[in-house]
Order: structure tokens, then sequence, then C-alpha cells
């Protein structure tokens, strides 16, 4: 996804909204239901935006974007609270919400190209 990502942005001459951090796959995007387990082996890592105030230690807003097959799954923090899981249905949505996000944008502000999941 990092790769994706990166491309993506050169591609198009845009920068990432913060720094990006690729980090290992996140068991919660991985496993929704029971009919999904496998898919905890065939996911990438993924990659953490984040946004940090100075001298706190939790980020104060925070997204992973993770490739699981040909889903890019996605889930919000906030002030280390997890907000909202779902999916993209590419890389330009990835992108889109990541900066809506990082930038501040509230839950309804955010693109309808995501589609929700918890």
């Amino acid at each position: 996804m990092l790769r994706e990502l990166r491309e993506f942005c050169e591609d198009n001459n845009r920068s990432a909204p913060a720094p990006m951090q690729e980090v290992p796959a996140l068991r919660e995007l991985t496993f929704w239901t029971a009919a999904d387990p496998a898919l905890e082996n065939e996911a990438d890592p993924a990659v953490k935006l984040e946004v940090r105030e100075p001298g706190r230690p939790i980020a104060r807003r925070a997204i992973h974007l993770q490739r699981v097959v040909h889903d890019i799954r996605y889930l919000l923090h906030e002030l280390g609270l997890e907000v909202e899981m779902g999916e993209c249905p590419d890389v330009a949505t990835a992108y889109e919400l990541a900066c809506q996000w990082i930038g501040g944008a509230g839950l309804s502000e955010l693109t309808s190209r995501r589609r929700v999941v918890v």
C-alpha cells in the first residue's frame, strides 16, 4: 500500500497529507467476519498517516490504509480511539479520505465513495 500511495502522489503531482509509515498489517482490517479469517494471511503491511501535536504522546488523528487482496481498507483514529472502519474502491479515494481526515474534516464531510463497515 505504501508503494501504491507514493506512486499515486508522484503520478498526480500531490504530496502526502502527513508522513507515511509502513506498519504491520492490522488484524482489525483483515478479519471482519467468520467468512474471511484466511485474509489475515493475504494482507499487505498497512500504511499509517498521523498528525501529532508537540509534546503529546497520542496522535490527534491517524488513518491506517491496508490492502487485503483486492480491497483497500481503512481505520480512522482520533486521540487514540477507533472512530470508523471501512473500504475504499481505489487508491484515489483512499488518498482523498486520508487528506480529508488528516485535514480535520468531520465524519459527515468525508468522501461519500467510501463504504463504512463499522
